[in-house]
């Protein structure tokens, strides 16, 4: 889907010059004008300009093939800062090392994404490449709540700042804080872009019973499957953002002036897994309803013990079990253990013969009697689990895939656009 406010939409091949044509106006030191008014009458001018124009292309497209960038001098764009950016590069990068930001992640997640060879080339007499800079500022300005002047004069980002957030933290006894903070806040930055591209969506309530909770998605959308449940969350005004950056987090749910949003990160490909930590995540955002604003940030995987150490996580992973395993977990689990007559070599032909006989799925049988296992017995079985996992189709473009149905991204502002677009990357 293109949603760039330039584009002509009766001349459909048109999707990869309009990104040049984009590009090398940020590259040329211009960016679009916000309001939409002024957005139209900038589009008006590229249609209508008197350059010759190929059939099959728009004027933009012809404007950047031709190389004519000194024809667009005279539009209505808000012309960038020509001076040197007020940061260098690598304080840039040290000091977002410094709060866990990896270079790699600076560059991929952060950085315009036209800017990528430039920026390597180490330029500082190129404008493009102190515009890089600015823009990336921009953004680290934004995920912080702090100007980018004040970020210039600091030696560090401020880590005691994050306090203030009364972020809920499920986190191992090991875990610091401050190695999610700036990831924790960067997510949250999403998480607030994602519900102004999904404003239209009407919120509706959540039912809190696992049962009716199961019945609706059926009812809605057919059966139980990851990608139903999705479209479901998603149709009671929740929108679901799928990340898969390394870093020590594995899922929040985000309330902002009373909108729920829902973050997922999972490096596995586990569709089952993928659907019990939506499904956990659905919990909480059920939880505290007089609570306009709450932060509830997974650090530890859902089904390790650390996990069940609240009341709060007890009753979000039952809940997430219950609406997958239809009530019945513990009673397939005792069924499975009882077939296997003790022997664990056997639990995994069992595990699969009795998900058949009860219709549930035996990957997610599987991970609940692993994780008994492990918080009864202390026995390790995941591994033997973890081969009984659908994976196919990936979870995570099934995410991504109903995100873009779902949200518009046209009102969105460029920066805001970029930062999403490139965390879904």
């Amino acid at each position: 889907m293109n949603n760039n406010p330039l584009k002509n939409s009766h001349e459909p091949d048109s999707d990869a010059f309009e990104q040049m044509f984009h590009q090398s106006l940020q590259q040329h030191g211009f960016i679009f004008p916000e309001n939409a008014e002024d957005i139209e009458a900038l589009r008006q001018q590229v249609l209508t300009s008197n350059i010759p124009v190929p059939d099959d292309l728009p004027s933009s497209a012809s404007i950047l093939n031709q190389g004519r960038i000194e024809t667009i001098k005279g539009w209505n764009f808000v012309s960038q800062p020509e001076d040197e950016a007020a940061i260098s590069w690598q304080r840039l990068l040290a000091m977002l090392k410094q709060v866990g930001f990896s270079e790699v992640f600076v560059k991929r997640r952060l950085l315009p994404t036209w800017a990528t060879d430039i920026i390597n080339r180490f330029d500082s007499n190129d404008e493009s490449y102190q515009l890089a800079i600015k823009q990336t500022l921009a953004k680290v300005a934004k995920i912080f709540s702090i100007s980018a002047e004040d970020i210039v004069e600091l030696q560090s980002l401020p880590l005691p700042a994050y306090q203030h957030y009364n972020t809920r933290y499920k986190k191992p006894i090991n875990t610091e804080v401050t190695d999610i903070a700036a990831y924790t806040l960067y997510a949250k930055t999403l998480a607030e872009i994602l519900l102004k591209a999904s404003a239209n969506l009407p919120v509706k309530s959540i039912p809190t019973d696992y049962h009716e909770f199961r019945s609706q998605v059926e009812v809605t959308f057919g059966p139980l499957t990851f990608e139903n449940t999705l479209r479901y969350v998603w149709s009671l005004g929740i929108p679901v953002l799928p990340l898969t950056d390394t870093v020590n987090f594995h899922g929040a749910c985000f309330r902002i002036s009373g909108r729920n949003v829902i973050v997922l990160k999972q490096n596995t490909t586990s569709i089952i897994r993928w659907l019990f930590d939506l499904l956990h995540e659905v919990k909480h955002a059920s939880d505290y309803l007089d609570e306009t604003v709450r932060e509830v940030v997974e650090t530890s995987a859902l089904f390790s013990s650390e996990m069940n150490l609240s009341d709060e996580e007890k009753a979000a992973n039952q809940f997430a079990n219950d609406v997958v395993l239809d009530g019945r977990g513990g009673e397939l689990a005792f069924k499975v253990v009882k077939a296997a007559g003790g022997r664990e070599q056997a639990l995994k032909a069992k595990v699969i013969e009795i998900a058949s006989q009860e219709n549930v799925p035996p990957g997610a049988l599987a991970n609940y009697l692993a994780y008994l296992l492990k918080l009864q017995q202390n026995r390790n079985w995941w591994s033997t689990a973890v081969s009984l996992q659908p994976t196919n189709p990936d979870p995570r473009l099934t995410a991504k895939t109903i995100l873009n149905e779902y949200i518009r991204f046209d009102i969105l502002s460029i920066e805001e656009k970029e930062i999403l677009e490139n965390a879904l990357s």
